[in-house]
């Protein structure tokens, strides 16, 4: 029994001495994979670009350890000697990579670290300078590259800074304003100086955006812009400014991967573009509607009716004269019926001589009714041969508008 205990003893004073260490290992085996699988995938792909940084710094910062990161990954490491060091990593290209200064601060327990963001192009050379950590944390530092990017992202991030060190200066004012205000039962001034705080808050929140919008709109094809366009926050928000520089993108810029996404991102939001429906529909011949049937057509009317909608029946003969119009244009012309009864709607198609006659499937109506708002019929939209949506409240075949419509379109296609 007393063995069995002292070995119960051992083991737990083992585990726990011996946990720490394993979890120290088990991170520092995370990180070196984590900078492996980075360096791999660098190496493999053709946008990467080896990056050397070079520093120097005043004696005040002398034994700090200087990270070179990109993605919260650490890719290298140098400790300031001399009042210098040099990193090197291969890294992604047009993108942002950091270096992060860390280490304490000598006689204190207190750690300092500050980190400093800069965009990388291929074969461009960087060479950092400041005077102290001072200089680092106020932004005065420089960064001497032949990258012209680069420079007007470091222009980009020292005037961010600046420009939120002063408001957040302007909200301490006016929030100790507001205080004063307070005890002196000034309603009127306090409202005044609430409104300023939250009016600077305000600013401070949209300052980042404000500043790369005001860099991408000066041009928006440049491998900065499509940077910052792919981390922009405010997509939503700030849709007709975005829909309006996607649609200036050109050549290369618009092919990047970055700028795929951010044109995914995009799409989200975007009301302007074509709303892709999928008719599930079954023909008279009880086979499934297939768009690709209609492949040769350029456009296609859809004629959504019921044997049951006695306007829709009214109209039929106008459409059917109409759709035989619109063949020679390479217009096709379809019917899509909601009715639920089978042979009602067999036979009705069968007395009014109607080709290309479809009857959708009861699942179906609620997607369509919620994409097209379908709140009456008869009702005709205008698509094409892949489904996108280009009128959505097509005129009926009894209306001058009706070709017209259609024609116009058409002509844009030419």
């Amino acid at each position: 029994m007393r063995r069995t205990l002292s070995t119960f003893v051992l083991i737990t004073y083992i585990t726990i001495e011996i946990e720490p260490l394993l979890t120290m290992i088990r991170i520092k085996v995370l990180q070196i994979l984590a900078v492996a699988s980075l360096c791999f995938s660098c190496n493999q792909h053709p946008d990467v670009t080896k990056l050397l940084v070079t520093g120097s710094v005043n004696d005040s910062l002398e034994g700090t350890t200087v990270y070179l990161k990109q993605n919260l990954v650490a890719l290298d490491s140098a400790v300031i000697n001399n009042g210098s060091f040099s990193l090197t990593a291969r890294v992604w290209n047009n993108n942002i990579c950091e270096l992060y200064f860390g280490d304490k601060i000598v006689g204190t327990r207190n750690s300092w670290s500050y980190q400093i963001p800069f965009f990388v192009e291929h074969d461009s050379f960087y060479k950092f300078h400041a005077e102290g950590r001072k200089d680092i944390r106020d932004h005065i530092y420089m960064i001497e590259t032949n990258s012209n990017n680069a420079k007007k992202f470091l222009e980009f991030d020292i005037e961010q800074h600046r420009r939120n060190r002063e408001l957040r200066n302007k909200i301490k004012v006016f929030e100790l304003k507001s205080e004063q205000a307070g005890y002196s039962s000034d309603k009127v001034l306090l409202k005044v100086f609430d409104d300023s705080v939250t009016r600077y808050q305000q600013l401070a929140s949209t300052l980042i955006s404000d500043l790369s919008n005001e860099m991408i709109q000066k041009n928006p094809n440049s491998y900065l812009s499509i940077y910052l366009l792919s981390e922009a926050k405010d997509l939503e928000t700030n849709r007709d400014f975005y829909i309006a520089i996607e649609k200036r993108l050109t050549g290369k810029f618009r092919e990047t991967p970055k700028a795929r996404e951010f044109i995914t991102k995009l799409s989200k939001y975007r009301t302007d573009l074509p709303v892709t429906i999928k008719i599930d529909a079954v023909g008279t011949n009880d086979k499934p509607f297939n768009l690709k049937d209609f492949k040769n057509d350029r456009l296609i009317v859809v004629d959504f009716w019921a044997t049951w909608c006695a306007p829709c029946i009214e109209v039929m003969p106008s459409a059917i004269k109409k759709k035989d119009s619109l063949s020679i244009k390479d217009v096709g012309y379809i019917f899509v019926s909601y009715d639920s009864r089978v042979k009602t709607w067999k036979k009705q198609s069968s007395d009014l001589d109607l080709t290309h006659s479809y009857r959708l499937k009861e699942e179906a109506k609620p997607y369509l009714n919620q994409n097209l708002n379908m709140a009456t019929i008869p009702r005709y939209i205008l698509i094409n041969n892949k489904g996108d949506v280009l009128v959505k409240d097509l005129p009926g075949p009894n209306d001058p508008r009706f070709m017209k419509t259609i024609t116009d379109i058409l002509i844009k296609q030419q």
